[in-house]
């Protein structure tokens, strides 16, 4: 027994030449579907779901939002950044809470760099009078 990796690019071929009987046949044995297009995760989760199967959709959220809504269960994986939390919407402080800076942000590199050669070539005060290395 074997299971069947397939590309979008193979799909689309399959739909060229064979047509969508002959994909909605076999899309039951095919086990990894890779590099599909956001109207081919479409199709792959509507045929799923018409041979009755159960089917869930993991993606970024934004260009699969479409395969999404078709799956039975959605999960659309979004940065934390991005969030605000419901209890600052149903008090309507929202805007407060975007202006505010996130505890856990990681800085960019770019503004990193930027602060460190605007600190190049300084002493910290703490750090006047101790030994540099």
């Amino acid at each position: 027994k074997f299971d069947l990796c397939v590309s979008g690019f193979v799909v689309e071929k399959m739909l060229e030449q064979e047509g969508m009987a002959y994909i909605e046949g076999s899309i039951r044995f095919i086990k990894v579907f890779a590099r599909f297009s956001p109207s081919q995760k479409e199709l792959v989760l509507l045929s799923l779901k018409g041979h009755g199967l159960t089917t869930l959709m993991c993606g970024d959220g934004t260009n699969d939002v479409g395969a999404l809504k078709q799956a039975h269960v959605g999960v659309a994986l979004i940065s934390s950044s991005n969030l605000i939390p419901l209890s600052s919407i149903q008090q309507g402080h929202h805007q407060n809470h975007q202006n505010r800076k996130q505890p856990f942000s990681s800085s960019s590199s770019s503004e990193l760099r930027r602060r460190g050669s605007a600190r190049a070539g300084k002493i910290h005060p703490r750090a006047r009078g101790r030994k540099q290395p």
